[in-house]
């Protein structure tokens, strides 16, 4: 649906697994979903996670992070990406990308983490989940089954 049959008051765009309707649509490169990042992890984590998955040479999303993800607060989050933020929990840890250029495209693209690489199912079936703008390009096509003949 195009962003200009949208409004304020439509439900935030989700995908649902439950239908089992398949998976389309693709990145847009609106940038919506990098502009506010989260991690279960505080900074002080990250940065921890990072040090020891470096001296072990353990692959890790956290090394990525701790050297280009800078912590948000709630307000700063709120200013760059309103509609996803406002639909997070209050304690949720927020983050920004150096690496997001000013026209939304990543500028680490080929080396950005599994976190990034992922979006929006990381390779599980689709599921309810806020995406993160309402123009967001992946959703789920859901088609109505056929009536069976003679109902």
């Amino acid at each position: 649906m195009p962003s200009s049959a949208r409004s304020d008051t439509d439900p935030a765009p989700s995908a649902s697994s439950d239908s089992g309707a398949p998976v389309s649509g693709s990145c847009n490169g609106c940038g919506a979903c990098c502009r506010v990042l989260t991690l279960d992890q505080s900074p002080e984590e990250i940065q921890g996670i990072a040090a020891i998955t470096r001296v072990l040479g353990i692959p890790s999303d956290h090394v990525f992070a701790a050297e280009h993800w800078r912590p948000l607060t709630r307000a700063e989050a709120m200013e760059r990406n309103p509609y996803y933020t406002s639909r997070l929990p209050a304690g949720a840890h927020l983050y920004t990308c150096d690496r997001l250029g000013a026209d939304g495209r990543c500028l680490a693209y080929e080396d950005r983490p599994l976190v990034c690489r992922g979006y929006p199912w990381y390779g599980e079936a689709p599921r309810s989940m806020a995406l993160a703008d309402l123009d967001c390009g992946y959703h789920i096509d859901v088609v109505a089954p056929s009536p069976k003949p003679g109902r």
